[in-house]
C-alpha cells in the first residue's frame, strides 16, 4: 500500500506541472504581453512561512485598467515596480502570469521532474519487494 501511495504522489506532482506548464503555454502563445506595475502585496502566512503576492495594475488592450493579484508568490517582496506579465481575458475573466524564467518555466518543471523522481522510487522500491 506504501508503494502504491508513492506512485499515486507522483504522479499528482507530475499532473500539477503538466498542467501549470500547458496553462502557461496557452496564456503565453494566445495572450498578451504588456508591463505591470506592481501596487501592493497580499501576505499570506501560514504556520513559520509568509508568501507575498504581487498585486499588479496594467491597461489591457481595450483601455481597461485591471487590479489583479498574482497567483504566483514569492518569501519575500519584489523589488521591481514594475513586472512583465502576459494576459489571457478568457469570457470576462484574466489569466495572467509573470513573464520570468522562474515562475512561466522552472516552477512547473520542477514539479514534473519530481513527479518523474518519486514515480521512478515508488515502482523501483516495488521491482526490489517482488525480488
Amino acid at each position: 500500500m506504501r508503494k502504491f501511495i508513492i506512485v499515486v504522489s507522483g504522479i499528482v506532482f507530475f499532473s500539477a506541472g503538466n498542467y501549470i506548464w500547458t496553462k502557461n503555454l496557452k496564456i503565453k502563445n494566445n495572450g498578451v504581453k504588456v508591463v505591470a506595475k506592481v501596487i501592493d502585496y497580499y501576505k499570506d502566512t501560514s504556520d513559520d512561512s509568509t508568501i507575498y503576492f504581487p498585486i499588479i495594475t496594467f491597461t489591457d488592450q481595450e483601455g481597461n485598467l485591471v487590479t489583479q493579484k498574482l497567483n504566483s508568490g514569492s518569501s519575500f517582496k519584489v523589488r521591481r515596480k514594475t513586472l512583465e506579465i502576459y494576459y489571457l481575458k478568457t469570457n470576462g475573466k484574466y489569466e495572467v502570469i509573470r513573464n520570468d524564467f522562474m515562475f512561466r518555466i522552472l516552477s512547473p518543471w520542477l514539479f514534473i521532474i519530481a513527479g518523474c523522481i518519486v514515480i521512478s522510487i515508488g515502482f523501483k522500491n516495488k521491482v526490489r519487494q517482488k525480488n
